[in-house]
This record gives structure tokens, C-alpha cells and sequence, in this order.
């Protein structure tokens, strides 16, 4: 074998451009997306903190459990690791605190959840698009790894 290609048709020439020429698009995609994700959990980090630190400042007499206090992030994985060192600690702890909150209190709660809830939705959709576009690049490789084996 040479190292060179063989000569196709225009056609699968053609094909093979336009194969290779999609990677960018698809890459493209996954990275804003994920980019997307990574400031969405961000912002799920901080919610987090604010539900956390608002229950344990009420923690009933005798409660166990302690806020995980301010959790930087500075990417995504860190940003999840964050948040779910403030969920632990708050499913770990005695309940009882929405008690002892004041009504004002309740409403930054529920905002906090609120926001949460649809920054998940947010990223439930952002994951979707992820996928798709690793789907294409998927099939986009296999096509083009098929190429070469036949060649």
C-alpha cells in the first residue's frame, strides 16, 4: 500500500467532504451547549447554598447537621460537586427548620427551589441537545470511519 488514497468518484469524494466538513458544527454545538450547563450549575450551586444556609439557620434546638458554608466552583464538575455536598448535609440534618422560619424567610426558600427547579428543566433541555449533537458526530465518524476501511 502506497499511504496514498485511491481515486474514488466525485460522488464519494463529495460525500467525504461533507462528512468531515460537519465535525466542526457538531463539536460546535456540544461545546456551547456544555458551556450553557456549566453557568446553569453555577447558578444551581448558589441557589444551594442559599436553601442550605437559610435551613441551618434554624435548626431546631437539639438538630444535628451543619451548612456546608461558601462552596466555590470553577467548572462544572465542581459546581455539581458543590451542590451535592450542600444536599447531603441538608438530607443528613434534622428537620424541622421551615418551622422555625419567618414568613419572609419561606418565600426566599421557595424562590431559591424555585429557581432551582427551573434551572434543572433548563438543563434537562441543554442535555438533550448535547446528546443530539453527539449522536450526529457519532454516526458522522462511523460513516467516515467506513470510508477508510473500504479504502
Amino acid at each position: 500500500m502506497s499511504g496514498q488514497l485511491q481515486p474514488h468518484s466525485k460522488r464519494r469524494t463529495k460525500r467525504h467532504d461533507k462528512l468531515v466538513r460537519s465535525l466542526p458544527d457538531d463539536l460546535n454545538g456540544v461545546l456551547h451547549n456544555t458551556h450553557k450547563l456549566e453557568a446553569n450549575f453555577s447558578h444551581i450551586r448558589e441557589q444551594s447554598e442559599g436553601v442550605s444556609k437559610l435551613a441551618f439557620e434554624h435548626l431546631p434546638e437539639g438538630g444535628k447537621g451543619k451548612h456546608a458554608g461558601h462552596l466555590a466552583g470553577k467548572n462544572l464538575v465542581e459546581h455539581l460537586e458543590a451542590t451535592h455536598r450542600h444536599a447531603v448535609n441538608l438530607a443528613d440534618s434534622t428537620r424541622g427548620a421551615r418551622h422555625m422560619m419567618q414568613p419572609d424567610e419561606i418565600k426566599q426558600q421557595h424562590a431559591h427551589i424555585e429557581k432551582i427547579r427551573s434551572l434543572v428543566g433548563e438543563n434537562k433541555n441543554l442535555v438533550a441537545k448535547i446528546h443530539d449533537h453527539l449522536a450526529r458526530l457519532h454516526l458522522t465518524l462511523a460513516q467516515l470511519e467506513e470510508m477508510y476501511q473500504t479504502d
